[in-house]
């Protein structure tokens, strides 16, 4: 469903949980996952001539915190990337039932909040990669 949004040079900018819906087929033709929110989709490259958007900083912070990619807590362009890296916490929160950021409460304003979260974010992802790096 991403790819396809993403081989139509879109990207959905919003993905998480209340993204998806399931249409359980009763007829047994086979259950269907569906893919919605479309408010915030952008194109990230030009239908006519294919060139790229460019990357910039300064963006408004978008979508839902919580499933944001790190790249939209620093206020970047967001690209098809952002949206595989929210999908992944999705698929973390699916599976977990909560995601290690979602306890901070201790936060002075919405932009403490999310300039916390995305620490958090961060550190998991840096602890980890530390972590596999000794694997190997």
């Amino acid at each position: 469903m991403i790819e396809n949004l993403h081989d139509k040079y879109i990207i959905h900018r919003k993905i998480n949980p209340n993204s998806f819906h399931i249409n359980c087929d009763l007829n047994n033709t086979g259950n269907r996952l569906y893919l919605n929110h479309f408010d915030l989709c952008k194109e990230f490259m030009s239908g006519s001539s294919h060139h790229h958007i460019p990357f910039s900083v300064n963006q408004l912070l978008i979508g839902i915190p919580q499933y944001n990619s790190i790249n939209a807590h620093q206020y970047k362009e967001l690209s098809r990337r952002d949206d595989l890296e929210s999908f992944g916490n999705v698929l973390v929160y699916i599976h977990n039932g909560i995601l290690p950021w979602q306890n901070i409460h201790s936060f002075h304003s919405i932009k403490h909040l999310y300039q916390m979260v995305s620490e958090c974010k961060s550190q998991i992802i840096t602890n980890n990669y530390r972590m596999s790096s000794r694997v190997i």
